[in-house]
């Protein structure tokens, strides 16, 4: 009888789930419809969209090479696609895409030109939303910004971390970020990852100088005067090997040359960072503050290693000991030394970390996924867009005035 009665009841949900199923799914999938967005449909959709980057400046940064490689894609994938910076200044062509791209400085915007997507990009940026106009807006967090100015001047901190309080959709760039926003701020983030543009950042291409024999060649790469950046500690800490190194300092800073290095690049085209990583050993990176931190991820697709702190963003990808040499505290002189003679007296571990870096290199995403993955998500809150809740961006540029007058 329990026999019958089991086949019974299988048979029954059997049937009933053949004769269901299209409206089962149809009860669940419908809310969700506006959500999906299959990759044959990115092109598709991209095709006349308007959108618009706010930008502070475009000065030479990793920042804004991000930033420069997502509107590249879209350009190419039929979006128009209209950068407007709030600082005026002369613009190079250090990136490629900007040869490409309308760039327009705010003063100039027609008063009655509309968007169809508006993306913040800076905190700063996100002040002069109301100068734009776009459908849907999204905020695209690259580092908490708020830290930069701890050091300095910190009464633009809370004004700056405010801003990830307000009702508008997050992109994110590493997963530090995704978890500090949701925790600290309580804002759920979109996570797409940085990629890598391999074609500049590889293995194979041009070198500019032949390594010299029993010394190694460090990288310094950053900018001069930004405390946060500490590149004037990796240059200063350096100069104690100046017998068993060779220093290459490589910035965005307009310096001819100095001292303390024995090669200065400044303010070079992305296409020429290739070569310079290449010709080189080890990068010393000893930023305090890092968003993604792609740096010493750009050396290792160019076959060397790195020694850094344990910034935010190095968890990514850096594995002390394996692909690259971490400090504890990188403010710590003594620290960065014995990293520094670890790497100088051992040639076998600098082969084995850079063997390892390569490897690292190669799992890691190129551009064209990076920037597929970010206009799906531009495409996905478009689509879903809600009006958000201005009242606190009104009263928090009030705030922004005051201190920019020394108010506060």
């Amino acid at each position: 009888m329990f026999g019958l009665l089991q086949f019974g009841i299988e048979a029954f949900f059997l049937n009933f789930m053949k004769t269901t199923e299209k409206s089962l799914h149809d009860i669940f999938t419908k809310p969700l419809q506006n959500y999906v967005c299959t990759g044959d449909q990115v092109s598709t959709d991209l095709k006349g969209l308007k959108i618009a980057f706010l930008v502070w400046s475009l000065d030479i940064s990793g920042g804004t090479n991000v930033i420069l490689q997502h509107c590249d894609y879209l350009i190419e994938n039929g979006a128009t696609v209209t950068i407007i910076k709030f600082l005026s200044q002369e613009v190079s062509d250090w990136h490629p895409s900007l040869k490409k791209i309308k760039v327009i400085d705010v003063a100039n915007l027609d008063i009655g030109e509309s968007f169809d997507i508006g993306v913040v990009t800076w905190w700063r940026s996100f002040f002069e939303m109301d100068k734009v106009r776009a459908r849907s807006w999204t905020y695209f967090i690259q580092s908490i910004e708020s830290r930069f100015y701890l050091g300095t001047t910190p009464q633009y901190s809370p004004l700056v971390a405010s801003t990830y309080d307000i009702d508008i959709p997050v992109i994110t760039i590493s997963r530090w970020l995704q978890t500090y926003l949701a925790f600290e701020h309580g804002r759920p983030s979109f996570l797409v990852k940085n990629g890598v543009d391999k074609n500049v950042f590889s293995l194979i291409g041009e070198k500019l100088l032949k390594k010299p024999e029993k010394k190694v060649r460090f990288l310094v790469e950053g900018p001069l005067n930004v405390d946060f950046k500490q590149t004037e500690l990796a240059l200063d800490v350096l100069q104690h090997y100046r017998d068993k190194v060779e220093v290459w300092f490589l910035t965005s800073s307009h310096i001819k040359s100095t001292e303390k290095a024995d090669k200065t690049f400044s303010q070079v085209p992305i296409s020429s960072v290739g070569a310079i990583m290449r010709s080189c050993d080890v990068l010393l990176k000893l930023s305090l503050v890092e968003g993604m931190f792609g740096p010493p991820l750009e050396m290792f697709h160019c076959g060397g290693t790195a020694i850094s702190g344990r910034v935010t963003g190095c968890d990514e990808y850096m594995i002390n000991n394996y692909n690259s040499l971490l400090v504890n505290d990188a403010t710590d002189s003594r620290q960065i030394k014995l990293k520094i003679e670890k790497i100088i007296d051992s040639p076998e571990l600098l082969r084995k970390l850079k063997d390892a870096a390569v490897s690292t290199a190669a799992l890691w995403s190129n551009w064209e996924k990076s920037s597929f993955e970010f206009a799906t998500v531009l495409l996905l809150i478009h689509r879903n867009h809600k009006s958000s809740t201005m009242s606190h961006f009104i009263e928090a540029k009030a705030q922004l005035k005051i201190i920019d007058q020394g108010g506060i």
